[in-house]
């Protein structure tokens, strides 16, 4: 949680049909014809290889147990969106706008978020090593168990974040103002940030944490 306050995450509003929908293919074809946005629906097993389906709106969804591998979603808006139990590895959601969404146990790993845009995010036991989340904006997000391993978080702008027991081994920060968040129960090891430290400014970590990043400023401590 943050060092100030506990963030209030708004969730997600879902309505959609009884009946999942397993093919994707007509609601995308209509909503290119048509020029609207994919709405109140249950998407359901869906596999997708090397699609690219850029520039959807997807409003009021649930993709549940779905898997886009190497697909291309740049530039998709998701609005009370929930994703729940899908795999979307190495795919791209850059320049992504996610308002009101929900991540559930979601495996990401190399997936491009580069320059999105999140408004009251969630994400639960997720996967986002080696994800690229370089100059995005997260405003009112919380993040639990979830693996940040090697990704990229450099340059994003955080408002009101905050994170628990959470992974953040190589985890690159620089330029990323990390001020209210508290990583003192996850892992804070060999993350990537500017000779100073900067970025570290205002944010708590445990001894073990401080006593690591002592190391990266060349600090010795001795015992008394």
């Amino acid at each position: 949680m943050t060092a100030e306050k506990p963030v209030k995450i708004k969730e997600p509003k879902v309505f959609t049909q009884p009946e999942p929908v397993t093919d994707i293919m007509p609601l995308l074809e209509t909503a290119w014809d048509e020029g609207t946005d994919i709405k109140a629906v249950l998407l359901k097993n869906v596999r997708l290889y090397g699609t690219d389906f850029g520039h959807i709106g997807f409003n009021s969804v649930i993709f549940e147990n779905c898997r886009f591998e190497e697909c291309v979603l740049d530039g998709c808006s998701f609005v009370d969106v929930i994703f729940k139990n899908c795999d979307f590895s190495n795919s791209s959601f850059v320049r992504g706008y996610f308002k009101y969404c929900k991540y559930m146990s979601v495996k990401a790993m190399g997936t491009s978020f580069a320059q999105g845009q999140f408004n009251h995010l969630t994400m639960e036991a997720c996967n986002f090593s080696y994800a690229n989340f370089d100059s995005s904006g997260i405003h009112y997000g919380q993040a639990r168990d979830c693996d940040f391993s090697h990704g990229a978080l450099s340059q994003c702008r955080l408002k009101a974040f905050s994170v628990n027991t959470c992974r953040f081994i190589g985890t690159g920060f620089f330029k990323t103002k990390l001020k209210g968040l508290d990583f003192s129960d996850s892992e804070l090891a060999s993350v990537q940030l500017s000779d100073t430290l900067e970025e570290l400014a205002g944010a708590a970590v445990n001894p073990w944490q401080a006593l690591e990043l002592s190391r990266m400023l060349g600090i010795i401590i001795k015992d008394a």
